[in-house]
């Protein structure tokens, strides 16, 4: 345990890398791993400000569920990613997902950012959150938000809140999907 943060990793080969200050962590597969690597991290919840995370050819469940960030920073490239961030304030969530699938469920006031290439992405939002969705076009890029009671205009989706968070949401995909709260929700 590194000032109350602890991991842990179970692996075929060599452990992951672990560098710490004062003020960060930093947890990465060592140059040339090419077996499966699994690793839970677990951060106190009251030190955090920042997340940054690198999902390659894997899986990542980013559980922030209840917690303050400043920012929530995630990579993925051929990865199943899924974000639980139920009633979490984030004041900037920023997913790029590269030929990757991500499921995010967000729950508190704050800024999402997606840009996505070749993947799909589902987003769940509390029914009672005053919503605006921002689609920059790209090629082959499908949403249902014409399905999910948004008001269009022009590039703009927007939903009056009703108590909840408010969210605000920059999309830009090209040869993806985005479904806004699916059936079944993003589990």
């Amino acid at each position: 345990a590194l000032g109350g943060w602890s991991l842990d990793a179970h692996t075929r080969d060599a452990a992951p890398e672990v560098t710490s200050t004062g003020t960060s962590l930093r947890v990465h597969s060592p140059e040339n791993t090419a077996r499966r690597q699994e690793w839970t991290l677990f951060l106190p919840r009251d030190q955090i400000r920042s997340i940054g995370i690198q999902a390659n050819a894997g899986a990542a469940d980013v559980n922030v569920t209840g917690a303050t960030l400043q920012s929530l920073s995630i990579q993925a490239n051929a990865a199943d990613t899924r974000v639980m961030a139920a009633d979490a304030d984030i004041g900037s969530l920023s997913v790029q997902a590269n030929a990757a699938r991500a499921r995010i469920t967000a729950g508190g006031d704050g800024a999402i950012l997606l840009e996505v290439n070749a993947s799909t992405v589902e987003l769940c939002v509390p029914p009672t959150a005053g919503l605006t969705v921002v689609v920059k076009d790209g090629f082959a890029f499908v949403t249902n938000l014409d399905e999910r009671d948004l008001t269009q205009t022009g590039d703009t989706w927007q939903r009056t809140g009703s108590g909840g968070p408010t969210i605000l949401v920059q999309l830009e995909g090209n040869f993806s999907t985005f479904t806004l709260d699916p059936e079944g929700g993003c589990a």
